[in-house]
């Protein structure tokens, strides 16, 4: 009698279990595309390597942020960042901060489960030492990025994200081409 009550109480545990994750799956489903918006502050590292073993953080800086998205319709996702960053100028001496400003938008079209993006990347800074310096090994460090790709979520807790970034200068000019592909791995 009280194996078949642990029994029953089991299924009803696991019952309950599945109906959650389907109203879960269900409102991500219809609501992927949800509004907010994010407010945030952190610190800046930059580093560089002078072997395998070796890993000097330098650089030293501030950073805040606001970036915020709207859905349009069920396939759409509207985003914005807007960024600034108090950077040393000096890498080595670490003595007086450069800013950067940065802002950027994002087109989304897709689903959960699969979505194309379009965005771009724009920063400012009052010192042009931040662009020149190419060990200041901060890859956002370019004054225009232009970026496509998509998302593929191939499980509920794997997410495959790929694209090619290209970077411009101030004129304008071609700089480089990054091709960029991750996965990841969402503890839920």
């Amino acid at each position: 009698m009280i194996d078949g009550l642990r029994n029953k109480i089991d299924e009803l545990d696991r019952k309950q279990k599945q109906r959650i994750q389907d109203v879960a799956k269900n409102r991500v489903q219809k609501y992927w595309n949800t509004s907010y918006l994010d407010v945030a502050f952190g610190k800046v590292y930059s580093y560089k390597n002078d072997s395998l073993s070796n890993l000097k953080l330098r650089g030293q800086g501030y950073a805040v942020w606001v970036n915020g998205c709207m859905g349009v319709g069920r396939k759409v996702l509207l985003s914005g960042v807007m960024k600034y960053t108090a950077l040393n100028a000096d890498l080595e001496t670490s003595q007086t901060m450069q800013g950067i400003f940065s802002m950027g938008v994002a087109f989304r079209y897709g689903s959960p489960r699969f979505n194309f993006f379009a965005e771009g990347f724009y920063s400012s800074s009052n010192s042009d030492i931040v662009f020149d310096k190419s060990s200041t090994a901060l890859s956002q460090i370019t004054n225009f990025s232009a970026s496509y790709g998509g998302d593929w979520r191939i499980s509920r807790n794997v997410l495959l994200s790929y694209g090619v970034r290209t970077n411009y200068d101030q004129s304008m000019t071609f700089r480089n081409l990054i091709p960029v592909a991750s996965v990841s791995c969402l503890m839920r």
